[in-house]
């Protein structure tokens, strides 16, 4: 028998309203955001609605189905329907950005090779920076027997660390090379790795 089955599993409780926390979140980023101003272009631009309810749609149906295969398998039609869904509202979030007058985001900065390699890496840097924050949780649960409650703040140094190093070196930063900054992370995170 292996030393996983023998150790007691805790209850798991739903924590499905711990989600609510981003509506208070939301509603004062909103409410604050009426302070900002708007430059004159800025304001003749019209809110891109038809590509952010395609695209938000789009991740929902993909995450969605993510969650379901854990639960009812790779193989089950509901699993596959879902990422179908996905593939299609992708497809037509890429279709009203291509015609739109103002979109959410200009495909043709894709043309860029500069722009395109930075974007792709900017995801390796932070995925080598925080995949292991998947692992680290469900270690900290399954081995440690810690409750989702009492792992979280683990990662809470993780955190405000980061944030105080965006915050005192992003304006030193703002004007060296991309290529140059997202290039020396990704050479200061090989060794942690």
């Amino acid at each position: 028998m292996a030393l996983c089955d023998a150790m007691p599993r805790p209850a798991v409780r739903p924590l499905w309203w711990i989600f609510f926390v981003n509506v208070p979140v939301g509603a004062a980023v909103i409410g604050l955001s009426s302070f900002l101003g708007n430059s004159p272009a800025a304001a003749r631009a019209r809110a891109d609605i038809a590509g952010m309810a395609t695209f938000t749609m789009a991740a929902a149906a993909a995450t969605f189905a993510l969650i379901r295969a854990a639960g009812h398998g790779w193989s089950a039609p509901g699993t596959w329907g879902l990422l179908a869904g996905a593939a299609v509202l992708l497809s037509a979030f890429l279709l009203i950005k291509s015609r739109s007058a103002h979109p959410m985001l200009d495909l043709s900065l894709l043309r860029s090779r500069a722009f395109t390699s930075m974007l792709i890496a900017g995801f390796f840097l932070n995925f080598a920076a925080f995949a292991y924050l998947v692992y680290t949780s469900i270690w900290l649960q399954s081995v440690l027997q810690m409750t989702p409650v009492e792992a979280g703040p683990v990662g809470l140094p993780l955190s405000v660390t980061a944030f105080a190093v965006a915050a005192l070196t992003g304006r030193a930063l703002h004007g060296a090379r991309p290529g140059l900054v997202v290039g020396a992370g990704l050479i200061l995170i090989g060794p942690g790795a």
